[in-house]
């Protein structure tokens, strides 16, 4: 038997509501993630800190029996060099740790208006977007050449601390700034000048009548 009933059209319809789902974007990342960036060539990696309090790092320099991934084979650096620690408010405490002092040159002033805070074993500072680690300082360089330079002497193992995110912003703009006033983003059509911007070329109906008529008078022969 057919069912003869009809669906109230503005009856209430109940849908599920979906579990909340925790996933992280890569905005959310990028924002989140501190990076030291290598300054020059020299094998290291870049090193990203999650900014959660509490993450940890210690950068050192690797060798057959303690390898890893930061590439640093400075014979100044330790094995055990530098103790990254995550604080609140996106901050990073740098503590040396290895057997030659560090150095952090600060982008803001500190309370003392310091900027550069050379930190001996045991001594630790905090670190922020826009400020460097070094992780050879310039007094150890000089120790250790006494009037030989080495091969490392010009080398400092020195990293920018940056966002991830503002890492992002600042490529895109540099791509925004090439592209700005680039052909290549517009048609050939669009890459013609207006008739206004062209220049106006002198045709023959152009030339006053006058010098017409005074050269044909020229050319006849006086009667």
């Amino acid at each position: 038997k057919r069912n003869s009933r009809c669906l109230d059209p503005e009856a209430a319809i109940t849908t599920a509501t979906p579990a909340a789902v925790t996933t992280t974007t890569p905005a959310a990342r990028a924002a989140s993630t501190l990076r030291l960036r290598p300054l020059c060539v020299d094998g290291r990696t870049a090193i990203e800190l999650r900014l959660t309090p509490g993450h940890e790092v210690l950068l050192g320099r690797s060798s057959a029996t303690t390898p890893n991934t930061f590439g640093i084979c400075d014979p100044r650096v330790s094995r055990k060099h530098v103790h990254l620690v995550v604080e609140a408010a996106g901050t990073v405490n740098v503590k040396a740790v290895g057997s030659n002092p560090i150095q952090v040159t600060c982008a803001a002033g500190d309370e003392a208006g310091r900027t550069i805070k050379q930190l001996t074993k045991g001594k630790s500072a905090s670190i922020r977007a826009g400020d460097q680690l070094q992780l050879v300082c310039e007094e150890t360089v000089r120790e250790l050449q006494g009037g030989n330079p080495s091969a490392w002497s010009g080398n400092l193992c020195c990293y920018a601390v940056e966002l991830l995110d503002s890492v992002a912003a600042s490529s895109l703009q540099a791509m925004l700034d090439v592209t700005d006033d680039s052909s290549a983003l517009r048609s050939p059509a669009e890459q013609l000048p207006s008739p206004a911007k062209q220049p106006r070329l002198a045709t023959i109906e152009a030339v006053p009548s006058r010098l017409s008529v005074r050269s044909q008078a020229a050319g006849q022969p006086s009667g």
